[in-house]
């Protein structure tokens, strides 16, 4: 994250709204990175070094990486924890329905550090409300409305036709990616599991 996609190296590269929103809250200004794109990243690290400790964030243990990237974990058997730089860190949480093997519910926490409501693109995270403490849960079914998280949402949008393609007598199985090798690790995990 905080920097175009090297597949876009050989295009008009311009910094698009998201990007920007990345790096006007660290006081770096959009314009002056034209012709200079692919060095965006490393002003947000170098930004967010000099001025998170007059902000309250404590960084000291990270690495620069950490201050940009999105970095993901999983927690077997039905938890991921995810952040990307120092404002805010999101927990999922699927839990299966109790009936229907074919609907979950879906948990999605997002906490934010405090001093954060100026520093991170709110607005693709769900608007700074998701920050005010003793904020109210909310609990809808997909469909009936988007939870405002952009990722969030289009990962949802594809789960919902992959379910439907489970479901087509035309499935035999998939074919997996190199890098979706963890998909059939983490699968064969769950199954030695509830094996044992």
């Amino acid at each position: 994250m905080g920097l175009p996609a090297k597949s876009l190296a050989d295009k008009d590269l311009r910094i698009d709204e998201q990007l920007a929103a990345m790096l006007e809250p660290w006081g770096l200004n959009a314009d002056d990175f034209h012709g200079r794109e692919y060095e965006t990243r490393a002003a947000i690290q170098k930004a967010k070094r000099a001025l998170s400790g007059e902000r309250g964030y404590q960084i000291t243990d990270l690495s620069d990486d950490q201050l940009t990237d999105a970095y993901h974990y999983n927690i077997f058997p039905n938890v991921t924890i995810s952040y990307a730089g120092c404002e805010y860190v999101s927990m999922q949480r699927m839990r299966p329905h109790p009936t229907d093997p074919t609907k979950c519910f879906y948990d999605n926490f997002t906490y934010g550090a405090a001093g954060s409501e100026g520093d991170a693109d709110l607005e693709n995270l769900g608007g700074k409300e998701w920050l005010h403490e003793g904020s109210q849960r909310e609990f809808f079914t997909y469909g009936e409305r988007l939870m405002n998280r952009r990722i969030a949402d289009q990962d949802l949008s594809i789960v919902t036709g992959q379910q439907l393609g489970l479901k087509s007598r035309a499935y035999t199985g998939v074919n997996l990616s190199g890098q979706e090798d963890r998909v059939q690790r983490f699968h064969d995990v769950i199954d030695n599991y509830l094996n044992d």
